[in-house]
Formats: structure tokens, sequence, C-alpha cells
């Protein structure tokens, strides 16, 4: 995948790009048949595993794809381009890891920038879905804000507002934000193992 994204930056495909970037799992349905529990027989792809979108109660059986795509912000309101693609790069896939569903989300993702940074894209935002806001803070924030970047992250409703403070000592300070902390969080359900990471984070109005 990254020849094809090396091709591009080359061509200079991605011009005006400011490094805004969406990141997101989706199903990759195994060609094998899923574990039948009542006959006591195990599937052959033993990395597969049940993927569930966006909430739904039926799984999918098979791998997750994280995949990153070179997003795009568009024109606010009251601009004369309103509403269109600020920059008109193509919205490739950047990287993808296969892995089993529900597993590594957030290092995956990580991974993925990680070969990125090496062909000295600039860094924008990063917006991505709950799966990633619940990731511990060094899997996934911690690490993706190191490298430049600022997430825009989707929360619950319960949980939006001020989770938490931290205020820095005058040595750290810095032009760039340091690394933001773990804060307290609002009680998980009984039998829930994540630990959700309450950043601060970047609030867009416009569509990636």
């Amino acid at each position: 995948m990254l020849i094809t994204v090396r091709l591009a930056h080359r061509r200079g495909l991605f011009k005006g790009w400011r490094g805004d970037i969406a990141a997101d799992t989706t199903p990759i349905p195994a060609w094998h048949q899923p574990p039948r529990e009542r006959r006591g027989l195990a599937s052959v792809e033993l990395t597969a595993g049940w993927h569930y979108c966006g909430g739904s109660e039926e799984g999918i059986f098979g791998h997750s794809a994280s995949l990153l795509v070179a997003s795009s912000r568009r024109h606010p309101t009251g601009h004369p381009q309103d509403g269109e693609r600020v920059s008109r790069h193509p919205q490739l896939a950047l990287g993808l890891v296969l892995d089993t569903p529900g597993k590594r989300i957030g290092p995956n993702a990580v991974h993925s920038l990680a070969r990125l940074a090496q062909l000295g894209f600039p860094t924008g935002l990063l917006a991505a879905d709950r799966a990633y806001t619940d990731q511990i803070a060094e899997h996934f924030a911690q690490p993706v804000h190191t490298m430049g970047y600022q997430l825009v992250l989707d929360y619950k409703q319960q949980h939006r507002g001020v989770q938490g403070t931290h205020q820095a000592p005058s040595s750290s300070m810095a032009p760039s934000p340091a690394p933001p902390c773990r804060t307290p969080w609002p009680a998980r359900p009984q039998g829930s193992t994540t630990k959700p990471y309450a950043a601060s984070t970047t609030t867009a109005n416009s569509a990636i």
C-alpha cells in the first residue's frame, strides 16, 4: 500500500494536503466457517474473530482491517467555496493492518502512522471513532500526540465536558502542548475492561 502512496507523493498529488487523517476499522470476512460451539468444532481461521460494526448485535466472522485514509477539511460557512474540500488530493488509504477483531486497535493505528512519518508528510487532525476513544493512553493518544497529530474523538454524551485538570510546571512549558495525562473518568458498566482516555481533543466544524 505504501508503494501507491509513495508514487502519488512523488507526482505531487498530495500538494496542499494538511496531513488530516481518518482512522477506522472495517471487517474482512473469513472464507472459512466460524466455530461451532454446539458441536465443539473450532474454525481453521485461528486468528479470526467476531467483528461488530457500530454497536450491531450481529457480528461478522473474520478479521479487522485498521485503515488510515487521507482526509480533507471543508471550507466553512460564508467562504466563497462553502462546503467544498480545501485541497484536491486523492483520498487514498495510507495504511492498513489486518488483525484479530478487538485486538491492538490503537497500536495498529500507531504502527501505520509511524511508517507514514518516514515519507515526510505533514501532521494535522486525526479523526477516529469510539473504538479509539476507549484505548488507554499509552496505546493510542500519547504516541499520536507525540507524532504531532491533534485528536478529534467521538465521546458519549455523558463523557463530554471537563473530566479533569492538568497543570504543567513552568520548566516543561513549550510552544507545542505536552502529551495530556489520564484524568478521572465516569464509572464504566460492570464487567467492562476498557480504560478510556479523557484527553483534550480538537473540535472540528469541518467534515473529514
